[in-house]
């Protein structure tokens, strides 16, 4: 797997975790941190070693995509360390900037569990059932939003599936939508994640 190891001083790194990692203007206000990488990030005056390892990533729509990358921070001298996976989409000619979140590592045992759910909801709907008429299935929502506004939804309309990733709260051309055999390859990419980061030492 490709790292990078990346070090900067408290100031640029305030900047980061507004823009970079929440895809806000440096002209927009400062949001209040919501997940304990945002609040290591925004500390002052302190030296942070930011760990990133890439996993993989999961295809969207007219060539869209969202990257999976494990994600721990340090300081020098303090033995504390913080665990989570950004969520990155990428620029592409549609759209004007590089959006991107943060889940905290104790979220995403959570997030796998509802990717579960709404992964046996396909297999459900999908499996044949004589005394189901396509006009009287509903139509269903199933979503999941973390505390930093990462949210992953599923909208089934009779047997039809529509998936949604929403990176950044921060940003409206944050979403990235997809289908829905990629729904199982963000279930394992975050599986991934949640083992590379247990070998990091999060817990």
């Amino acid at each position: 797997m490709h790292k990078s190891v990346l070090v900067g001083a408290a100031l640029a790194l305030s900047l980061c975790a507004s823009s970079a990692v929440c895809g806000q203007s440096p002209n927009e206000p400062e949001p209040v941190p919501a997940t304990r990488l945002e609040k290591f990030l925004s500390r002052k005056s302190l030296l942070v070693i930011k760990e990133t390892h890439f996993i993989g990533a999961v295809p969207g729509l007219q060539g869209s995509e969202v990257r999976i990358e494990a994600l721990a921070l340090s300081a020098p001298g303090e033995r504390e360390r913080v665990y989570g996976v950004r969520l990155v989409r990428p620029v592409t000619r549609k759209e004007a900037g590089e959006q991107s979140g943060i889940i905290d590592f104790d979220e995403l045992d959570s997030l796998q569990g509802a990717l579960d759910h709404m992964l046996r909801a396909v297999s459900e709907a999908k499996a044949p059932d004589q005394s189901a008429q396509e006009s009287v299935l509903p139509s269903v929502e199933f979503a999941f939003t973390t505390r930093g506004g990462v949210r992953a939804a599923l909208v089934q309309t009779g047997r039809q599936f529509t998936c949604q990733l929403q990176v950044s709260r921060a940003a409206q051309d944050g979403e990235v939508t997809f289908g829905v055999g990629a729904l199982g390859r963000l279930r394992s990419l975050i599986a991934e994640a949640r083992e590379k980061l247990a070998d990091l030492g999060a817990k």
